[in-house]
C-alpha cells in the first residue's frame, strides 16, 4: 500500500516522508516475520490456536484501518470521499477502490498463507 501511494503521490514533501515510512516499515515487516518463524512453531498447539483467534481479530483491524471495509456505510462513504479527494490531489493516498484491494489481497495472498505455513490455521 505504501509503494503505490508513494507512486501515486505527487508533493515532494510527502513524497518523501512515504518513502522514509515505507523504508522504516519494511525493517519492522522483516523483523516481525523473523521472530515469527522462530518463535511460532515453538508454541503449543492451544498457543498457535490463540494466537490465529488473534491474528483473525488483527485482520479486520487492518481492513477498517488501511481500506474501508468493514466501516458503516456512513463512515465508508465519508472515508471514501476522503481518499479519493486525497489521492486527486496527490497527496499521498490512492483511490479507495485501490486502497481495499491492495490490502485484501495483503491479508489473504501474503500474511495469512504465510502464518498458516508457520502452523496458524
Amino acid at each position: 500500500l505504501l509503494r503505490a501511494r508513494h507512486a501515486q503521490t505527487r508533493h515532494p514533501a510527502i513524497k518523501q516522508i512515504l518513502a522514509s515510512i515505507a523504508k522504516d516499515e519494511a525493517l519492522h515487516s522483516r523483523t516481525c516475520w523473523h521472530l515469527a518463524e522462530s518463535l511460532l512453531p515453538t508454541l503449543s498447539q492451544g498457543e498457535r490456536k490463540a494466537v490465529a483467534h488473534h491474528a483473525k481479530r488483527l485482520y479486520e483491524v487492518v481492513r477498517r484501518s488501511f481500506s474501508t471495509a468493514g466501516l458503516s456505510p456512513l463512515e465508508q462513504d465519508h472515508a471514501r470521499r476522503v481518499r479519493q479527494v486525497t489521492a486527486d490531489r496527490g497527496l499521498g493516498a490512492v483511490p479507495p477502490d485501490q486502497a481495499d484491494a491492495i490490502v485484501e489481497s495483503c491479508i489473504v495472498d501474503e500474511i495469512r498463507p504465510r502464518l498458516q505455513r508457520l502452523g496458524l490455521t
